[in-house]
């Protein structure tokens, strides 16, 4: 059960402020989803497979992984509104 002083110190970790009534409703809200972690845990997974993917897939829909080129600095002076030797331009800043 969280105390008042733990939700102060997740707001200042958070950098965020509550005023009263959100710290009610924060410290309800905090107890009913580690209520939920505890309904989780009880549940009996003995010998259920973990899935790797929410949908059961017969083969890997992304492909193999090959490995390719890149022109990095090509693709970069494509696309930059100034290069001067290989290097991006930008204004000076003082």
């Amino acid at each position: 059960m969280k105390t008042s002083a733990d939700i102060d110190q997740l707001a200042k970790i958070a950098c965020i402020r509550f005023s009263e009534e959100e710290k009610v409703i924060f410290q309800q809200q905090l107890q009913d989803m580690i209520g939920y972690c505890f309904k989780l845990d009880a549940i009996d997974t003995e010998g259920v497979e973990p899935l790797l993917h929410t949908f059961e897939q017969d083969e890997n829909t992304w492909g193999e992984d090959e490995p390719t080129t890149c022109d990095g600095l090509k693709m970069l002076e494509q696309n930059a509104p100034e290069m001067r030797d290989a290097q991006l331009a930008v204004p000076k800043v003082l």
